[in-house]
């Protein structure tokens, strides 16, 4: 049998890990837009006792560089989150394998290898949710 606690982390790493993949797509995007736009304008008061205003034009390079230092970041940990993933999720396949009753094993299949909720299951297999829930905390410790 396999730990309630690992169960919980294999579905918690893949959960952030989509949700780091997302961040990562959000942010590729806003750097081509950075470096689609070319140069930004912006005006600073200067001279005359910072009466007189001039405008300036350039590549906004601190915010590309904040961007794109968070965009490594993120790709690391999201590296971590997947190689961390790997290694649970052969122990939770030979579990869910390892089950004899077909039903659950399909539940188990679809809760944690798919990500749906008890409702969703429930749903599918013409199930009570309550069942649904039986079955999950039957085969963990």
């Amino acid at each position: 049998m396999i730990s309630k606690s690992v169960l919980k982390e294999y579905r918690y790493i893949k959960k952030e890990s989509e949700d780091i993949g997302r961040r990562i797509e959000k942010i590729n995007k806003q750097l081509q837009e950075l470096e689609s736009s070319g140069t930004v304008l912006d005006s600073v008061s200067g001279g005359s006792g910072g009466k007189q205003r001039f405008r300036i034009e350039g590549f906004p390079t601190r915010d590309y560089t904040k961007k794109k230092n968070y965009l490594l970041m993120q790709r690391h940990r999201h590296e971590i989150n997947l190689s961390r993933l790997k290694e649970i999720e052969g122990e939770v396949c030979e579990f869910i394998d390892g089950i004899k009753d077909s039903r659950a094993r399909i539940i188990y299949r679809m809760y944690y290898e798919d990500g749906k909720s008890q409702q969703q299951i429930a749903l599918k297999m013409n199930l009570d949710q309550g069942t649904v829930s039986k079955e999950l905390r039957k085969y963990i410790l």
